[in-house]
């Protein structure tokens, strides 16, 4: 008698009934669905549903000008700090140089730009007149650091505009691949982008001297502002769009912002010099200046001068992402339409139902009713592969279709090693039961021997390839695994069953 548990039975089956509540909302119109049931569906990469195609170029130079300017207004502070006096200090985008009143305060300089420049720039001593310049090391790594920063906003960008699961990477030194797949507008794309969302706080003067520059606001209204950042968009924790009352006493669409606890301490010292204006300036625009009338200590700061909600909504939602630290200009753009992807889609799937019925004819064919239990578990063993792959998230391109292809024939490759050992097993002369029996036990060291290699060499294209050769390589490596628990553990449970029901009937070839 074979006896097969009621448990094992039944936990199966809430699986299956799990992975096709999963997958239903791919293939169903949610109409026809309960809203109990998750409405996932699984999402299809750029190749499959088209899109939008960016290749986009860093704009360095402007990289290293800011970073001169962060480095040289530390200097100064540090400087006063330690009462260390200079003069003439002038910075661009390749030196930072001062000339020092006093030798007798060399060392201290010298220990001063070790904490603020660091050991990487290059120092040029001649009498009192000293120069820092960026080495090649240090260029590198900051621009590295720029193009890292880069991608994490641009995918906070493109996250709130509602995309799922945009492709960005890094391609060679200076550029950055953008696909969003389902976008058919690259204008509305690079609108979002070119702003860089540069965020900083200054101070109007009236002063004309080397240390001011000129900035304009919205209608045109000149403004010259110190050189020197007091606040950046670093400092800010949160942004939201909001209402405020203005001088007339009406309710105005605004910007609040939330300091972080270090910029809220600066902006409060900064709200002590009751009198002064302080720019706002995003992108080398005036978004406000407001004339500071009391000092404020809770770090909360209001950006005014928009006309609408939804203006202020985007300036929010831009601050949230982040400022982009460098320029981006566009190299290539293209737009993949939804018919070749659609095409894609139609032939991956006959060819997915082509492998199914080869491999169904065949199993038939040379093992009988074990050979139709082995296609019944290829067809859960998508099930559940599909089922994986939309709880991940993951996007499904042209190359996971052919990794699901492959999987059909290799969903089988346990089964025939299995059925092979069971007819070994009765061409020994052993009974039904026992051959069965010996024939899953003794398999399965083979099994997971193949299917371990396959594993490392799909852990291989995944840690040294990228885009296209990735998703093959996960699609395949979680077909290998949903293949393993279907064609040992779901065929042999499905053996049993049937053995217990109909004990009479023959399963033989």
């Amino acid at each position: 008698m074979v006896y097969v548990s009621k448990f094992k039975i039944a936990w199966l089956m809430l699986l299956v009934c799990v992975s096709l509540m999963l997958v239903l909302p791919s293939f169903v119109s949610s109409k026809f669905i309960p809203k109990w049931i998750p409405h996932k569906k699984i999402v299809l990469g750029l190749d499959l549903q088209g899109g939008v195609h960016l290749v986009l170029e860093a704009q360095t130079k402007d990289l290293f000008k800011d970073q001169s300017n962060q480095y040289a207004s530390r200097l100064k502070k540090a400087f006063l700090k330690a009462k260390v006096g200079y003069k003439n200090l002038h910075f661009d985008e390749n030196t930072i140089s001062f000339e020092l009143q006093s030798l007798e305060k060399m060392k201290d300089m010298e220990k001063i730009a070790d904490s603020v420049l660091g050991k990487d720039m290059e120092r040029s001593v001649k009498d009192k007149k000293i120069s820092f310049s960026y080495s090649n090391s240090l260029r590198k790594n900051l621009q590295q650091q720029a193009l890292n920063r880069s991608v994490e906003v641009i995918r906070k960008r493109i996250d709130e505009t509602g995309t799922v699961e945009p492709l960005i990477q890094i391609q060679g030194d200076r550029s950055i691949v953008l696909q969003i797949p389902g976008s058919q507008d690259p204008e509305q794309v690079k609108n979002r982008l070119n702003k860089t969302g540069k965020l900083n706080f200054y101070w109007v003067t009236e002063e004309k001297s080397s240390n001011t520059w000129e900035c304009k606001d919205r209608e045109g209204r000149g403004y010259r502002l110190d050189k020197e950042i007091v606040l950046t968009g670093e400092d800010v924790a949160s942004a939201k769009a909001d209402y405020h009352v203005s001088e007339d006493g009406q309710n105005r669409p605004c910007v609040s912002l939330m300091l972080t606890s270090q910029g809220s301490n600066q902006f409060s010292e900064l709200t002590r010099q009751t009198g002064k204006i302080l720019a706002i300036v995003l992108d080398r625009t005036v978004l406000s200046a407001p004339k500071i009338q009391s000092h404020i200590p809770n770090g909360q700061a209001v950006i005014t001068g928009s006309q609408s909600l939804e203006e202020c909504q985007e300036l929010a939602s831009m601050i949230r992402s982040g400022s982009l630290p460098v320029a981006l200009t566009v190299l290539e753009e293209k737009v993949v339409g939804p018919g070749m992807g659609s095409d894609s889609i139609q032939k991956g799937i006959f060819a997915t139902i082509v492998a199914i019925g080869a491999v169904a004819l065949l199993m038939w064919f040379f093992y009988g009713w074990f050979g139709t239990f082995a296609v019944i578990a290829v067809a859960f063993n998508l099930l559940f592969l599909m089922a994986i792959l939309i709880s991940m998230n993951a996007t499904l391109t042209l190359p996971g279709i052919a990794g699901m292809s492959i999987t059909v024939g290799m969903a089988v490759d346990a089964n025939v090693l299995v059925n092979e050992r069971i007819k070994e097993e009765l061409f020994l002369g052993r009974k039904l039961l026992p051959a069965i029996d010996s024939g899953y036990r003794r398999a399965m060291n083979s099994v997971v021997d193949s299917n371990l290699t396959t594993l490392i060499a799909v852990a291989l294209l995944f840690g040294f390839g990228s885009g296209p050769v990735r998703g093959f390589a996960v699609t395949m490596a979680i077909g290998i695994v949903t293949s393993m628990f279907t064609a040992v553990s779901m065929t042999r449970t499905m053996v049993s069953f049937w053995l217990q029901k109909f004990p009479s009937r023959s399963i033989l070839i």
